[in-house]
């Protein structure tokens, strides 16, 4: 999977190669707020995103990008017992994506640009799960030293599991400025995670240029 990406990716290119305007390159970044869908919903709350891509500006109105999205999700859910809490359970999701993202460049909306973009690729995906808990010892990793007789917080992992997985995303966007621009998109990302597929929706604000 991973290697089908980069050579769709590279072929892409290297058809237009003999064409190529370097003057049309073009790159963003942007960071923004996550959303978790359907049955990552249930078990997430909304979390934060980033994002950072580049390509090349082939025609006024499509450009190929690559794209790599990084997406955080916090889990915390306490189990109950005849109305009682009995343990807090804490951790989060993280979901790393390497995608190949045409755009199409649609017409001006109230004077700001607006596109339609969508793609495929890989997405990592990290879950870890933990207990709040106690420590009788007090360590600092940068001096690595250990101080004893203090109780802290600390949390107990109970397990972790990632994948890498198959998925894709498509949204809207908008855009103004002038050779520098500010953009806004909302996407919908879905990866083909086994049990339960991860749904998202990011919402970006960034710059591009």
């Amino acid at each position: 999977m991973k290697r089908l990406l980069v050579v769709t990716a590279l072929s892409c290119f290297a058809l237009q190669g003999q064409n190529l305007d370097w003057s049309k390159a073009q790159g963003y970044v942007g960071g923004g707020f996550t959303i978790p869908q359907a049955g990552l919903g249930q078990r997430h709350d909304m979390g934060w995103g980033f994002l950072a891509g580049g390509g090349m500006r082939v025609s006024p109105k499509v450009s190929l990008n690559v794209e790599y999205s990084f997406n955080k999700l916090d889990y915390s859910r306490s189990t109950f017992t005849s109305g009682v809490p009995t343990a807090t359970y804490k951790g989060g999701t993280e979901l790393h994506g390497f995608t190949f993202n045409p755009r199409l460049h649609t017409p001006p909306l109230w004077k700001l640009g607006t596109y339609i973009t969508g793609g495929y690729g890989i997405y990592w995906s990290k879950f870890q799960l933990a207990r709040p808990n106690t420590s009788p010892v007090a360590c600092d990793s940068y001096w690595s030293s250990c101080t004893p007789g203090s109780v802290v917080p600390a949390d107990s992992v109970l397990g972790a599991t990632s994948t890498w997985k198959g998925g894709w995303n498509a949204g809207l966007g908008i855009e103004g400025g002038g050779r520098v621009k500010f953009f806004a998109d909302a996407r919908y990302v879905y990866v083909f995670t086994t049990n339960i597929r991860t749904e998202i929706i990011p919402v970006t604000f960034g710059i591009h240029f």
